[in-house]
């Protein structure tokens, strides 16, 4: 059996092993960003025929420009310098988190997402 590895044991060790991610800072900037409509907007669509550029993957970069423009505005260069598609996985990321990405609200009946056709979820 493998032995679970030791917490660390210098300060340093912690400080650095508890540094905000890019998803982390990509979710304060969608917690904060949730009362526009125009960037809910770009989230909305669960297949391309409803997005608002009749593409998920293009209304994802949408949202991501308003996470990064956001981000610039605040002065925060660690989200505002990252390139766009840094900023989508991430954000994918904490649609899954909260379980609201494209696909679990696509496949959920209830309240609860169901597997799809594709057993991948």
């Amino acid at each position: 059996m493998p032995l679970k590895a030791p917490v660390p044991r210098i300060v340093e060790e912690w400080v650095r092993k508890s540094t905000r991610t890019l998803n982390d800072a990509v979710e304060s900037y969608h917690i904060k960003l949730l009362g526009d409509p125009e960037y809910c907007r770009f989230l909305d669509a669960t297949v391309d025929s409803e997005a608002v550029e009749g593409s998920l993957s293009a209304d994802n970069y949408r949202a991501a420009d308003a996470l990064k423009k956001s981000a610039l505005a605040a002065g925060d260069d660690f989200v505002g310098k990252s390139n766009l598609a840094s900023i989508t996985k991430a954000l994918s990321v904490v649609l899954k988190y909260y379980n609201m990405s494209r696909k679990q609200r696509r496949n959920m009946i209830g309240g609860k997402s169901v597997p799809g056709d594709d057993n991948n979820e």
